[in-house]
């Protein structure tokens, strides 16, 4: 959320630099404004801070033939500025962890992006459905939008915001499609261009396009509806829609009417008002959907758990997690956990500190059975082999599929 605001931050900074053109003092100033937001952004999240700005503009000039963006970037002033700001922050993790660089850049940035090293890939279009979700009442307007600005002819050599936010979203799209590792996340800045390309079509031509987001955000509505009052079989998914029951039928009955409601409007020309309605339904279902994930928050989060533990014990001795890691555990616990054949992103750190893992669950068993004091958390079939092999344990407690085992 953060890289996507200081990236957003960073666009609408060039934009009203390039809107300023004729001022040069107010056209500097905005262009520091950028410069110091894709510092920020590259202090927040690496090198995407200042790839996908750079990338956009280049293919913004090539397919504009706009030069004039490009004498306008304030390289003598803004280049000093966001050396000053990024450089000292990597110079002093630098000094005081040899390793950071080469795990920072060549790992967390080409391996993770060229290769599957942290098991997030998913296929080519994972994107796509993701995208489609997560503007549903205003896909079609957005998609409508892009179409428009691809094919409209515009004069070469001046400033066009509608181009450069559609390569600023075709090129942030197809960097994340190509990656090895996808999360939800990566596509959403996105969203706020997206949006304001779609504001520029007039809204008396986006009645059809209105017309299908009311469509989808019914259908949407029906299937939550059916979602939510299906019968589950005993997982976490029931149980989901079993605490936030009320709160997802809310959202349901929302979305389904609210479309009505805009599809009514839309039909009788009330363009603006069908938008209205489409938008502050779907910010309203959005904060419902909110509201349900801390209805279900205790199926995720460690505390529960942690409970037991206070409940049961005062946890002398190390606390294992066995082939597993919830987050939250080492925070409600206020003590490090000692992770047993699990690393996934946490290998840099592990490597740094060896004495907080274990690579087999067999260095496990051998220091568990010379303690005297100790507690582990496992999956229930783990417990079951483990207690299989003599390995002496006392369970405290069963938490949504975590079995809590005490050394005495």
């Amino acid at each position: 959320m953060l890289l996507c605001f200081l990236l957003t931050a960073a666009l609408a900074c060039f934009v009203l630099a390039q809107l300023e053109r004729e001022n040069p003092p107010r056209c500097r100033n905005w262009m520091m404004g950028c410069w110091i937001a894709m510092a920020l952004a590259v202090l927040t999240k690496g090198l995407i801070g200042i790839l996908i700005p750079a990338a956009t503009l280049i293919g913004y000039t090539l397919w504009q033939r706009d030069w004039t963006a490009m004498r306008k970037l304030n390289l003598r002033w803004g280049v000093p500025l966001f050396a000053l700001i990024t450089v000292p922050w990597f110079f002093l993790m630098a000094r005081a962890v040899p390793s950071f660089l080469s795990f920072f850049f060549i790992r967390e940035h080409f391996q993770r992006y060229l290769t599957p090293i942290e098991h997030r890939s998913e296929p080519w279009w994972f994107f796509f459905p993701v995208l489609v979700i997560g503007t549903l009442s205003w896909t079609a307007v957005a998609v409508a939008a892009l179409v428009r600005s691809w094919f409209k002819q515009e004069a070469r050599g001046h400033f066009s915001l509608a181009r450069l936010a559609t390569v600023w979203c075709v090129f942030v799209f197809a960097l994340f499609s190509f990656s090895n590792a996808k999360l939800i996340p990566y596509v959403l800045p996105i969203v706020p261009v997206l949006a304001l390309l779609a504001a520029s079509l007039p809204e008396t031509t986006i009645r059809p396009q209105l017309l299908c987001g009311t469509a989808l955000s019914t259908a949407a509505g029906i299937a939550l509806l059916a979602w939510v009052n299906s019968t589950w079989p005993r997982s976490r998914i029931g149980a989901i829609s079993h605490h936030a029951h009320a709160t997802l039928t809310g959202i349901g009955v929302l979305l389904i009417v609210s479309s009505l409601v805009a599809a009514a409007c839309a039909m009788r020309r009330h363009e603006r008002s069908a938008l209205r309605i489409a938008s502050i339904s779907w910010a309203l279902a959005s904060f419902g959907i909110l509201m349900g994930a801390m209805q279900v928050q205790n199926l995720f989060s460690a505390k529960p758990m942690v409970d037991a533990l206070h409940s049961h014990t005062e946890l002398s001795g190390p606390v294992f997690s066995v082939q597993l890691y919830d987050q939250s555990l080492a925070f409600y616990l206020a003590k490090p956990v000692v992770l047993v054949s699990y690393r996934d992103e946490l290998s840099f750190g592990l490597d740094a500190n060896p004495a907080m893992g274990m690579d087999t669950v067999e260095q496990f068993s051998e220091r568990w059975r010379s303690l005297e004091e100790g507690t582990a958390v496992m999956r229930p079939k783990m417990r079951d082999a483990l207690a299989a092999q003599g390995l002496p344990m006392r369970e405290i407690a069963r938490v949504r599929g975590r079995v809590v085992v005490a050394r005495r």
